[in-house]
């Protein structure tokens, strides 16, 4: 089963290979790869919630979240007040696989961008605060504002999706999901040396997890991520 890790994994290894090859124009290709992927899914979100007929706030933004963290992966509070929900990780697994990997640019990089995009890609409207990180302060603290936000911001949505509407996407879906923004950014940007660094990644993929993990990922690789 996939989870958070194979995901980060799948971001140190396209870090690896656009720095390593490309220097700085590899690493802002990763970062513009990084705010496509958070747009295209938060843009899933928006669209769940006007199907259901809800409002774009932060109400439906918390409800309509993709994925469910694994159990015991993350330790993190969050509190909702007037105007504010304040978040705070001590504990990640992201963190944990970046910092595995020698890798804390990539986080860095990749922290600073993808829930900003999450957030842009649901409603420009809305404003999320990134005040700190695990990899430079030792917990990542959000706060997302608007005048809408209440102490029941995180209670619900006034119409929840129907029973049989799927919201929460397994991770396999979202792996693929990052290895494919990825992979055809690198492609348009760098051409044959591009195509040559995804599948130096994808083999890096294959010797850590196994082919199945390949097979699966390969599996959406004609899925439409930005329809829902």
């Amino acid at each position: 089963m996939l989870n958070e890790k194979h995901h980060a994994f799948v971001l140190c290894c396209f870090y690896r290979e656009l720095t390593d090859r490309f220097g700085e124009r590899g690493r802002q290709a990763f970062i513009k790869a990084a705010q496509t992927y958070g747009e295209q899914r938060g843009k899933r979100m928006s669209l769940r919630a006007l199907r259901d007929g809800n409002s774009l706030d932060f109400d439906s933004y918390f409800a309509y979240g993709e994925w469910q963290p694994s159990i015991g992966a993350y330790d993190l509070e969050m509190t909702a007040g007037p105007g504010v929900v304040d978040e705070r990780v001590t504990r990640c697994p992201w963190a944990e696989t970046f910092k595995e990997e020698g890798l804390l640019d990539c986080g860095i990089d990749y922290c600073k961008e993808i829930d900003r995009a999450i957030v842009r890609g649901f409603s420009p409207d809305l404003e999320l605060e990134l005040e700190s990180t695990l990899h430079r302060q030792g917990s990542c603290r959000f706060l997302f504002k608007d005048k809408r936000i209440t102490e029941k911001t995180l209670m619900g949505v006034p119409n929840p999706p129907r029973p049989d509407a799927e919201v929460v996407k397994p991770f396999k879906f979202h792996v693929a999901h990052v290895y494919f923004v990825y992979a055809h950014l690198v492609w348009d940007v760098f051409g044959i040396e591009g195509r040559s660094a995804v599948a130096k990644a994808r083999r890096s993929i294959k010797e850590k997890f196994g082919k199945k993990v390949i097979e699966t990922i390969m599996l959406y690789r004609k899925y439409d991520f930005t329809r829902i």
